[in-house]
């Protein structure tokens, strides 16, 4: 399903930098996962749309009625606060298949690259930290690492 939501001009923008990743509505509306949310930024000033629009896929809708387990004593004297969170991004699988064989590549063919010789070379320890999250400082390790990548 398309639903069309008017969005303020700074939660627009919010949402188009990424850094908003939530949306807080009444709930008078029907919502799921899959659904379409189409934000029309408005302008309360005008009172008319500016015109910009944004199209994001509902991921998850939790509605605030049908959770029993908050004291409607603490609701009212602390009010509810929407809590955004952010996953963890890491290089996927693919990219980092392609990147190293780029190394690689260049190790069999020359021993270097525009980044210089593959020896004193960081690109390899990069890749496997935005790919695994793993950091690799020990020189052995290093050694071990680079062995591995270039054979």
């Amino acid at each position: 399903m398309r639903i069309e939501k008017k969005t303020w001009p700074e939660y627009f923008q919010l949402v188009l930098d990424g850094r908003k990743t939530y949306d807080l509505r009444v709930a008078d509306f029907e919502c799921q996962e899959g659904d379409i949310m189409v934000l029309r930024e408005w302008d309360p000033t005008t009172g008319k749309y500016t015109g910009r629009e944004l199209e994001k896929t509902v991921n998850f809708v939790g509605k605030i009625n049908e959770m029993s387990f908050w004291d409607k004593g603490d609701l009212e004297k602390y009010g509810l606060q929407c809590i955004s969170l952010k996953t963890k991004e890491k290089m996927s699988k693919e990219t980092f298949d392609v990147e190293i064989s780029i190394c690689r590549k260049h190790h069999q063919k020359q021993g270097f690259c525009a980044w210089g010789k593959c020896e004193n070379c960081g690109v390899p320890l990069l890749l496997q930290k935005l790919y695994k999250a793993e950091v690799i400082e020990e020189k052995k390790a290093v050694e071990e690492f680079k062995t591995k990548i270039f054979e």
